[in-house]
């Protein structure tokens, strides 16, 4: 962690260092756009008609006519009525002549044509033609249409027998605005996209033409802290790039709409701090997959020049999504897509629309895609090939991929979690039509975590004991799991209870449906036996050791709560998952036992299942009136069994959290 915090600040430097591409990539996006719509309002401002701006003449013979009436009320306008003869209709520069011919018919029946004369590269008067003249002529066809069958005692009915209406819920000039505010979320990712490219060339191709990044490789330090610290590097230049092109965008609307005089709060866009908040993580992700993907593409090309050319397909591949974004809905398919989920989820929050099950979802498979990239990255930093600067040996790298690791990493941390999660989204709604409740959820659980767990373990040629802590614990650290699970389980509840109302802690599907029909100790078996084990395996076992061997013991603690809370895909259980994910954390690393992660966790779901069970409306009534006796005892009993609990000698820990990480290779050049 410290050489991959080293190479960041160092690239940092080196990116500070460039002015011009800092200039490029951040400040003149925050000056460009606000100076060009300044001069667009400017521009759009003088060009604006204003009140008797526009000449409009007319022949004499039209002066007490219904045009003539109609056209006085016109506030751009200014008609003026002069001799025919006068009108020199071959050049009128900026003004607009009408012209009107009277026929009549056997029957005495009076027909008028009329003609616009006008230079129509003149912009404001082809506005003024199509936008006010043209509609005033429809109207007068209709009134004097009107008249006449009128005095022929028949109504507009008998020309128009059949009539239609267009109920829409926003007007044109609405359905056209939020067409084109669909497309945002594609500025986004083209922001991102360009302001990241010229760095991640720089800091990968730049530096391995330069020779730098080859003294990187012979240097004491692992390939994944390379890895890391470009990723930080590119990924925060990526972010970066984005906020600062939004915010000069945005600037410089803002400004063009003072310019113009127009009221934004009438624009049809739901834009606030709630969605500003909710699109931040997704374009966080976002950039981080595109950083990753370049890292590990990059470092194949040998000189800039040739990363050049790497650049144009890279940048089509991520930019085929944007003209799909207008036409796909946000659905439980296109949420897996990468780059085209993230996209359609920002869609939908500036539309005003929001699914909290699909945006959980779609945050955790760009998390699993960033993991696949940057497990690809390592794949081809580990290539030799890479570093001698040949082409990449895909034989080679598959054999690395065999290789005995004895680590598991970040990267095989990320990679598992996206593994689970499409066989839990995918292959969990498969199992659901074809089997009851009581069997497809352990099913879920069996595969998904307890499979998945075995099968990286085998894969990796991992000693099963020390990867997922399967240590025998102390008796006291029993009693004290007991009394941390049973005394923190009423604070969590309260806590719930305050934020949602109503004293939910497992998904309102479940308790609805499956609670009411089967027995508690189906229930217990199903909801608290096996996720207690089966989670506990994959999230404090695989996942948590991965992140403790990348990061150490504060990140993964958070980070695999994180994880795991956001999992389960449900809002009304994310406080709760959340804080319960924190404590197993911090059980495991205070006692290296995954065995008594496992019993809180069983005894916390086992509370919630019997007191679900019970009753949702009679529990949340009982923990209100009792409230502050369940928070204070839960606390103090919660209190002492996390004493017990960490009463473990900190040379222990220190000693357990040491990782023995395997040696790399390290490439010698020349």
């Amino acid at each position: 962690m410290k050489a991959s915090k080293f190479i960041f600040q160092k690239d940092l430097l080196e990116i500070k260092r460039d002015k011009k591409m800092l200039f490029l990539s951040l400040l003149l996006p925050m000056l460009m756009y606000p100076m060009i719509f300044l001069l667009m309002g400017i521009v759009q401002q003088a060009d604006q008609p204003k009140k008797n701006d526009i000449k409009v003449v007319l022949p004499l013979a039209l002066e007490n006519t219904a045009l003539a009436d109609s056209l006085k009320k016109i506030e751009i306008l200014e008609p003026k009525f002069v001799e025919k003869s006068e009108i020199n209709f071959d050049s009128l520069g900026s003004t607009i002549a009408i012209d009107r011919t009277v026929k009549i018919d056997s029957n005495q029946v009076e027909s008028y044509s009329y003609k616009l004369y006008y230079d129509n590269t003149l912009g404001k008067l082809d506005d003024a033609v199509h936008k006010e003249i043209k509609p005033l002529f429809k109207e007068l066809n209709k009134q004097v249409a009107k008249e006449r069958l009128a005095s022929l005692n028949l109504t507009d009915d008998f020309l128009n027998p059949v009539k239609h209406e267009s109920v829409t819920p926003k007007s044109d000039k609405e359905g056209l605005f939020l067409k084109i505010v669909q497309f945002i979320p594609a500025y986004f990712l083209f922001f991102i996209l360009i302001g990241t490219s010229g760095v991640a060339v720089d800091l990968i191709s730049g530096e391995k033409e330069r020779k730098t990044l080859q003294t990187l490789f012979t240097a004491p330090i692992q390939v994944m802290d390379l890895i890391w610290g470009k990723f930080m590097s590119i990924s925060t230049v990526a972010t970066g790039a984005a906020i600062a092109n939004l915010t000069g965008l945005f600037v410089g609307v803002t400004i063009q709409m003072s310019v113009l005089g127009a009221n934004t709060s009438k624009i049809p866009i739901n834009i606030g701090l709630e969605q500003i908040l909710l699109m931040l993580p997704i374009l966080i992700l976002a950039a981080s997959l595109i950083s990753a993907v370049y890292i590990a593409l990059l470092v194949q090309a040998n000189t800039f020049k040739e990363a050049q050319s790497y650049m144009g397909p890279i940048m089509m591949i991520f930019m085929v999504p944007m003209f799909l974004v207008g036409n796909l809905d946000w659905n439980m398919m296109t949420t897996a897509i990468p780059i085209m989920g993230p996209l359609l989820a920002m869609k939908e929050i500036v539309l005003g629309h929001m699914d909290w099950s699909l945006w959980i979802i779609t945050m955790l498979f760009q998390v699993f895609y960033v993991g696949l990239a940057i497990y690809f990255a390592q794949l081809v930093f580990m290539n030799e090939g890479i570093v001698s600067g040949e082409k990449l040996n895909f034989k080679s790298m598959v054999q690395d991929v065999k290789k005995d690791t004895g680590h598991i990493g970040m990267q095989y941390a990320l990679l598992f979690f996206g593994v689970a999660l499409f066989i839990m989204v995918y292959g969990s709604a498969l199992l659901f039509k074809s089997l009851d409740a009581k069997y497809a959820l352990p099913t879920v659980q069996l595969v998904t975590f307890g499979g998945l767990t075995i099968l990286f373990t085998k894969w990796l040629k991992l000693e099963m004991k020390p990867t997922l802590s399967l240590n025998k614990p102390k008796l006291k650290e029993v009693i004290g799991t007991l009394f941390m699970a049973v005394g923190f389980f009423f604070p969590i509840a309260a806590f719930v209870t305050y934020l949602f109302d109503d004293y939910v802690m497992m998904s309102p599907e479940l308790m609805t449906d499956f609670f009411e029909k089967e027995s508690l100790i189906v229930l217990l078996l199903v909801i608290a036996v096996t996720p207690a084990i089966f989670e506990e395996l994959a999230f404090r076992g695989f996942i948590y050791k991965g992140i403790l061997q990348s990061f150490g013991p504060k990140v993964a603690i958070v980070i695999s709560a994180l994880m795991f809370a956001f999992f389960h895909g449900n809002l009304f259980q994310l406080p709760a998952t959340i804080l319960i994910g924190l404590v197993t954390g911090y059980m495991i690393w205070k006692t290296r036992s995954l065995y008594l992660t496992v019993l809180y966790h069983f005894i916390h779901n086992g509370l919630a299942v019997v007191s679900s069970k019970l009753g949702k409306n009679e529990v949340a009534v009982y923990l209100e009136s009792q409230q502050l006796f369940f928070i204070v005892g839960g606390l103090l009993f919660g209190a002492f069994g996390l004493w017990l609990v960490s009463s473990r000698k900190n040379t222990e820990q220190l000693a357990e959290d040491k990782v023995e990480k395997p040696e790399e290779e390290v490439l010698e050049i020349g």
